[in-house]
Order: C-alpha cells, then structure tokens, then sequence
C-alpha cells in the first residue's frame, strides 16, 4: 500500500525564508491575500480553515499542492508545497509562486477523513472534510477470476492527477482501500489483461460487503523503444490517453516496455524531458513492437507506398463455410509498415505494400475464422502472390429464455458479451436472432451477462455434446413487507428499492403498492449488499417514521426475504416548523433535511408531501451575510417547532487611531461575516460567551470572546502589522 501523505510531501517542499504569517481572510474567500515579508517582499497567500463537515469542527490537517501530469505513469509524485493547518485549522500557503503551473490542484487532508481536492489556487473557506472509511475491493478480470497483484488507484480530480491513495490486490484479487469516501474520485486499475477504464466506488457504505470491480478484457503489448542512433531509449512513456489516466507505461533501462490496459492498434511515444511525442501503429497481435524514434526535432519519415498494386492474397475456405469477412493485419518489421485489411471470401486482394518481408495474421481475434500465420516477401521489383487456406471456427448455439424477467430488464440494464483475456464482442443481437456463435479455438472463453454491478460469468466447459449453451440468468432477491399503524391494523404503503436516494438514483426498483391487508413483494436485480428501501405510506395522513432506510440483501436469491411490518405514523403530528430570530415564520426558506432541500410553506410549515423524524438533521442558511446558519437534531415525537435565536450583536471596528475600519471580515463557527460600510450586524445567535476572529487587510488579527446578552454591541480596535 502507497499513501500519497505529509511523509513523501515534507521532503519536496518548498523551504521558507521567513515564517508563515498569521493572516486570516478578509472576506468569505480564501483569498488571495497579500503580504509584505519582514525582507519586503511582495507575496500572495491563501488562507482557509479544515473543518468536519458534519459538525464544523476544527481539524489538524494538511494540505498540498499539486500540479498535472500528462502522461501520469508513475501514479503519484511529490507535492509543490505542503502546509499544516494549527490547532483551530487554519491552513495558510504561499500561492503567487505557484499560479502559473498548468493543472494545479490543492489536495486537503486529516487523519480520520477522506482527502479532498479542489482545481483552484483558493480553495473553499471553511473546507470540509467528510469521516473516511476503509473500502474493501475485489478485482475479478473478464472471466470472473480474481486478479491478483493488481495495482488499484484512486484518484480525486482527473485522470491527471497523483492518486491519493493506492493499494494491491492479494493473491485472491482482494485489497482494502484505506481512508477513502464512496461517492467520489475514480479508481484506476492497472494489470495483466485488464483493460485501462474508470471505476468507482460505487457509493459504497459501510456494511455493503466487499466492493466488486469487475474489469474488461484487453491485450498485453510488448516491445523496445530505440533513438535514432538504434540506443535503447530509457524511461519514455508509452501508451495512449483515450482516458487521461492513459494507459502508459515507462520503458526500462534496455528501452523494453509491456503496456497493459490499451485495446488500440496505434501507441504514442512521448519523452516529456524533450517535450516530443510520436504516434506509431502497433504490429499483430503477439509481435513484439520496435519503435525507433527519429532525430531531436524531427518528425517520423512517411512509409510510402508503391503507385502500382503489387500484391495479390487469396483466401480458400471449405465449402458451405460463413461468408463473413476475414481480417488480415500485416507488419514489416524493417520498415514499421502495418496495414489492416478485410478480405471478403471469394475474392482476391490486390493492394500496394512497399518492399520487404512481412509477417501477416489472417483471422482469430472477434472474428469467425481461426488464425492463419504466413510470412510475405515483397520485392523491389515486381510482384508477389499468397494462396491461404482458412477454417472456420467452431460455432455453439447460445440460447436465453426470452420470457423470464431477467431477458426484458436485460437490454436497458445490462449486456451479454463472447469475452476472453484479451478482448470482448457483445452476442445480443445473435441471440435474439437465433444465431450460432463462432467462438474461438485456442482461447479461454466465457459469456458474461452484466446487470447494473452484477456479473454473471458461464463458462465454455459447459457446452453440451451438441453444440449449445443455455444461458442462466440472474436471479433477483424478493422481499416482502407489510405497512401496518400502532395497532397492527394493515394499511396500504409502497416501497422500493434503490443504489441511490431520490434524484440520484442509478437503478429504481419497480415500486409496488400492497393491496389492503396485505403484504408487498419487492422485486430487486441489485444483487447482494446494503441498499436503500424506500417507503410511503397511500394516504397523506401517514407517514413512515423514516422514508429511507438501509436493507441488507443477502447473497442467496433461493428464498424471499421477509422484513416484516412498517408501522406507520400520523403525518400530522410529526409536523415542522420554522421561525426567524424576529418570531416571523420562515415563509419560503429552503431547508436542509437528509440531504434533500425542501421549501417551507407560506407558515413556516413543511409542505405535505415531506416528512421528518427523530434523529434527523434540519439545516439552514439564509446566505443574507446576516443570519448566522442553524443547525439541529430533531428529538422526541414530535411535531417540531423550531426557533432561531434571537441574539443579536452590533458590531464595529476601527484601527489603532481610533478611525472606522471601512472593510474587515468576522469568523464564527466556521462561517466569514462580512461587513456593511465599516460596521457588521449578526443576528440569530445563542446568548452567551462566543469565540470570535475579526481580521482587516494590514491589520493584525484580534481574537475575543465576548458574552452576548439578547442583543448587544462592540467595537474592536485592530493593530497595524
């Protein structure tokens, strides 16, 4: 396991002439801010706070910065500049130095919380950090195995940046990515025969098991990269960024590189100590590529090809075979030609090659036919002239019972794949058709059947002495329930099943209404893991004491899963309401509640549709720069009427002479208040002693407590620096 931390960001940081200034922001950004060293220097720093996004705690933390790599292999690299937050996480770093790097990142972390990253020089003020937790993973390859000594990384920003956190898979292809946030960053996996894409948590909780990531196939290419004076060429990268994560890799001290992940038929060599990149067409399928670079400055040299056609290629099949194409690739070694070509049976290629000897694969890979090698000399004068006798590969009828639930849900969820180690072909239109499948002879072989996370993977050892393969489908879990009141009496309700709460969601379970007393059958495709149930009651008159909670499904499908009964509750009195520090309701005001932003009603109320239950968190900001937020735990039975504090505080500042300060900035409870024309006036604060920072540009920042009455005043006089 790599964690990319303080201990690699201390070493590479930049040294400092002069100690880090005690500055805060003076208004609610982190900056820039300017400074006047004690050597009169000019410099601009940012400044911000770590805080725990759920309770606005201070956090000990660090952050650093980072800039973009464009051919990101290896995955991680030192920092720019790394600074420490103090014991009330302020975090202050030296930025006018680092503005003009391309792509640069500052990454935030603290022990306990999952690192965060923003694409800015000023990044937000407060910084939240989200709890972390340890994910645990399994990477399964295209065939379903387990895969062991991969290298998995999870990366915040794009593909460019370092990864954050990385670890390898055991021998049973499993890991456990430390310190991580489900629902975001993408993880990059890097090994043998897997090919280079994104993946993701896929918003993990605790709970939900181990996390499958199940990847697609690709081939494995080899090779040597050599400079114009035919000297290996050492640590140039290799690969290509049809994702920004690439894939690439870096050629050794001999020039050899193997590059996993890239399904592609070209490669770029790029040296970024030069800042040259070239584009070169790989050779067939298990040819060791040579790719030699042209001089410093140049570009490679056109390969031209003869104005005549001066080779002729015919392809015999046995009678009654499929009259599908045969492909043909053909390399040159001496000269790098490569040339792709598709051969329809019963006639005669006549192309231009320029002369030498060529290495050609006529068949395997996706297609029907077995692979034929043969070896071509073209000369300079004249012409030359291939017979090739070709096979076709054996076929097996694959067949999935169309009526099942799994084969209609299959097409806009999911898909059904002919896959091997090295590539992948969708065979859901053959099926549908009734067609047999060519598959091939030399090769493992399996269809996977995909569906949303799931994977299910039949293998070629179970196709029967005639030549066919039943596909199995995925089952689905059942679940039942039954909504009932306090008494036991039944009442109708709905639920569902979901990946995600609502507007989010990737999959919805079909939701379905219970007949009166009666209990509801769920239907899931989501497969084993903790997932969110979602519930409502028919009537507006009840209510679920919470909407959405968590089920855990278990890996068996054999049988239904009885949850047993959802008691719901009078809507009515589980009502909430909200007034301002003034008594007024909050007609309007958008509040916080289970993550979802609700409208109150022209009374304060929660509209009818919503509901709210003991243990849930209600927040609200009025952003008017003069409310302070209110946060609050729902407790009890409710119904709830919630109250902002009527507190108010007057507050003015001048400087040492005694004159108004016409622009400063307060901090309080991790929130920057500006000020209006030289004085500031907060409202709906908690009566007694608070903690407040109030800061000026070229003034020394004054921290103070003082014990607030229902309303009170002060004024503050802030030093020169």
């Amino acid at each position: 396991m790599l964690t990319v931390g303080l201990a690699l960001a201390v070493a590479c940081a930049f040294a400092f002439q002069d100690p880090v200034p005690a500055i805060y922001p003076v208004v609610d950004d982190s900056g820039p801010i300017e400074v006047r060293t004690t050597a009169g220097r000019e410099e601009q720093w940012m400044c911000t706070r770590l805080v725990d996004g759920a309770t606005r705690a201070a956090l000990r933390g660090r952050i650093s910065a980072y800039i973009e790599h464009e051919h990101p292999e290896p995955a991680t690299w030192a920092p720019l500049r790394v600074a420490e937050s103090d014991a009330e996480g302020w975090v202050r770093l030296r930025i006018d130095d680092l503005l003009a790097e391309r792509g640069l990142w500052l990454v935030a972390e603290a022990e306990g919380y999952a690192p965060s990253a923003e694409m800015t020089a000023f990044p937000p003020l407060p910084w939240e950090l989200e709890r972390s937790v340890d994910i645990p993973l399994q990477v399964l390859d295209a065939l379903g195995r387990p895969v062991p000594g991969a290298r998995i990384g999870w990366h915040l920003g794009c593909g460019h940046t370092a990864d954050s956190r990385q670890v390898h898979t055991d021998a049973e292809g499993r890991a456990t990515m430390p310190g991580a946030h489900g629902d975001y960053g993408e993880l990059w996996i890097t090994g043998p025969r897997i090919l280079g894409e994104y993946n993701d948590f896929g918003a993990w909780r605790a709970g939900r098991g181990v996390h499958l990531l199940h990847c697609d196939p690709a081939p494995t290419w080899k090779g040597v990269v050599l400079g114009s004076d035919g000297r290996p060429r050492a640590g140039v990268h290799v690969g290509l960024a049809e994702y920004h994560r690439g894939p690439w890799c870096l050629t050794d001290a001999e020039g050899r590189f193997v590059l996993e992940g890239a399904d592609t038929t070209s490669v770029a060599v790029a040296d970024e100590r030069t800042g040259e990149e070239h584009w070169f067409d790989l050779p067939p399928r298990g040819s060791e590529a040579r790719f030699v670079l042209p001089p410093r400055g140049e570009d490679l040299p056109e390969i031209e090809r003869p104005e005549a056609e001066n080779v002729r290629i015919r392809i015999d099949v046995p009678a009654g075979s499929p009259s599908s194409e045969v492909e043909l690739e053909a390399w040159c070694p001496e000269t790098r030609f490569v040339d792709r070509q598709e051969i329809e049976i019963g006639d005669e290629l006549s192309i231009a090659w320029p002369p030498g000897r060529y290495e050609l694969v006529f068949g395997g890979g996706k297609g029907d036919w077995r692979e034929q090698r043969a070896v071509l000399t073209v000369p300079r004068e004249g012409s030359a002239e291939l017979k090739v006798a070709l096979a076709p590969r054996k076929r097996v009828r694959m067949w999935l019972d169309p009526t099942t639930a799994f084969a209609q849900i299959l097409p806009e969820h999911g898909d059904v794949q002919l896959v091997t180690p090295t590539w992948r072909r969708s065979i859901e239109e053959d099926l549908q058709h009734g067609n047999s499948i060519a598959v091939p002879e030399n090769e493992e072989w399996a269809v996977r059947l995909r569906l949303f996370d799931r994977a299910h993977h039949i293998p070629s050892s179970l196709v029967d002495a005639n030549g066919e393969l039943e596909l199995s489908p995925l089952q689905p879990h059942r679940i039942r329930l039954r909504f009932a009141d306090a008494s036991g009496r039944s009442l109708r309700g709905r639920a569902r099943l979901a990946k995600h709460p609502r507007g989010q969601q990737e999959y919805e379970g079909e939701a379905e209404w219970s007949p009166d007393g009666e209990r509801v059958e769920l239907v899931s495709w989501l497969g084993p893991g903790r997932w969110l149930l979602i519930v409502e009651a028919a009537e507006e008159s009840w209510r679920a004491p919470r909407a959405i909670s968590e089920l855990e499904l278990p890996t068996s499908t054999s049988e239904v899963l009885d949850v047993g009964t959802v008691v719901l509750v009078p809507a009515l009195e589980r009502g909430l309401s909200l007034r301002l520090p003034d008594g007024s309701p909050a007609a309007g005001v958008r509040v916080t509640l289970r993550d979802e932003r609700i409208e109150l009603d022209e009374e304060g109320r929660q509209p009818p549709l919503e509901f709210a239950g003991p243990g849930d968190v209600v927040s609200v900001d009025l952003e008017d720069g003069v409310t302070v937020p209110l946060t609050q735990t729902l407790e009890g039975a409710g119904p709830w009427e919630l109250r902002w504090p009527a507190g108010e505080l007057q507050l003015e500042v001048r400087d040492a002479r005694g004159e108004p300060i016409p622009r400063f900035a307060v901090h309080l409870d991790g929130t920057t208040y500006e000020d209006v024309e030289g004085k500031l006036a907060l409202r709906g604060l908690a009566t007694g002693p608070r903690e407040l920072i109030v800061a000026a540009q070229g003034c020394a920042p004054q921290r103070l407590t003082l014990d607030l009455a229902p309303r009170a005043s002060a004024t503050v006089r802030l030093d020169s620096r």
